[in-house]
């Protein structure tokens, strides 16, 4: 099972200062004078406007990068008795010759297949 987790949780809190920041943008700094009252009755009567929600959406995906988000597995270790083996095998030009390198991995492959309880 795995579950995630962030590392840094406290960016989440630029959405809350971002959300703050807008509505107080909105409120004391976006006054416009209008001198043509149809102009401006025809400016507001625009369709939706997508920006706001993507600019949203932008901020939320960068608080949930800059909060570090990691994935944790549950390990659960294989008690099993046997051996750590490692194998080495000549990978050079002269193992081309006469397929000997093909040889030598279904050999390896077969030992593999018969070590059933080791690493």
């Amino acid at each position: 099972m795995q579950s995630i987790e962030f590392l840094y949780p406290i960016a989440f809190l630029l959405l809350p200062l971002y959300l703050f920041l807008v509505w107080f943008v909105k409120k004391y700094y976006r006054r416009v004078g209008f001198s043509n009252v149809r102009l401006l009755k025809k400016a507001l009567h625009k369709s939706f406007d997508y920006s706001k929600i993507l600019k949203l959406a932008i901020i939320t995906l960068l608080a949930s990068a800059l909060a570090t988000p990691v994935t944790k597995e549950n390990i659960q270790e294989k008690s099993k008795k046997g051996y750590d083996i490692s194998l080495l095998v000549d990978a050079s030009n002269s193992m081309q010759e006469e397929h000997r390198f093909t040889i030598a991995k279904e050999i390896v492959s077969n030992f593999i297949k018969e070590r059933k309880s080791d690493n």
